[in-house]
């Protein structure tokens, strides 16, 4: 049971990035399917990728890979310890604009998650999923899924990466260990709840949607924005040289 309750949970819009991707225009609605079926898609989206929880999850992110190029770079490890804090200064800088791009950017990462569920499902199975996420057992899950996603390896291998990017493995592998230690905390009849939607949901189905949420999250993971990088540079410059100017060195 826990194995097949594994895959059910990989098909929550989880997605955890060490920065704002660019901004991206809203994805279509899906072809095919009626206006009735997308709506529920896009409610179905938000519930599993609950804003909240992205941006919580997000921010926790973001400056743990900030902290770890801290401790990455000589000269920033060099800055540090002439100026202790300073670190802990830029984050508290930098955290406002990194909070406002992200949600500035979550409806559209809605939009691709809402799209991806209703081409692969069809109403009564999204109706199943929806019944499923809204429910305390459901949303418990959720919660689950972003307060046990460790991102400390993804982190590891992008900062060792010479193009700041992180692998499909090092992903699908997180977020494995982020499903199996939800599922380690669920009761037997909340698996067996989530195990009556495999009765409505083909196996395949619940594998090709896993796929598509694991793709989506890592192509938001690895995304790049410029522009966004350009703001938070000019930020962290000011809040390097404001809290220079005041803790003098050696004072």
């Amino acid at each position: 049971m826990a194995t097949s309750v594994l895959s059910l949970l990989a098909t929550c819009g989880l997605a955890i990035a060490a920065a704002p991707a660019a901004a991206q225009p809203a994805a279509p609605m899906a072809q095919g399917v009626s206006t009735a079926v997308n709506s529920r898609a896009l409610e179905l989206a938000k519930l599993t990728a609950p804003l909240e929880l992205l941006v919580e999850g997000q921010m926790r992110v973001f400056h743990q890979a900030l902290l770890a190029g801290f401790r990455s770079e000589p000269d920033a490890v060099k800055l540090e310890a002439d100026y202790p804090g300073i670190a802990d200064a830029i984050w508290i800088a930098v955290a406002p604009e990194v909070e406002r791009s992200w949600r500035a950017d979550i409806p559209a990462y809605w939009n691709r998650v809402a799209n991806a569920y209703a081409v692969r499902l069809n109403a009564r199975e999204i109706e199943a999923l929806h019944n499923f996420y809204s429910s305390p057992v459901g949303q418990e899950a959720v919660r689950g899924m972003y307060r046990n996603f460790d991102a400390t390896p993804v982190i590891d291998e992008m900062i060792s990466s010479d193009v700041a990017q992180i692998s499909s493995g090092q992903f699908r592998a997180a977020a494995r260990n982020a499903a199996e230690k939800t599922v380690e905390t669920m009761a037997a009849e909340d698996l067996r709840a989530a195990e009556v939607l495999l009765r409505v949901i083909p196996r395949e189905k619940i594998q090709s949607v896993k796929t598509e949420m694991q793709r989506l999250a890592l192509e938001e993971s690895n995304r790049v924005d410029p522009d966004f990088d350009l703001r938070i540079e000019v930020i962290m410059k000011e809040a390097i040289e404001r809290y220079k100017k005041d803790r003098p060195l050696g004072s």
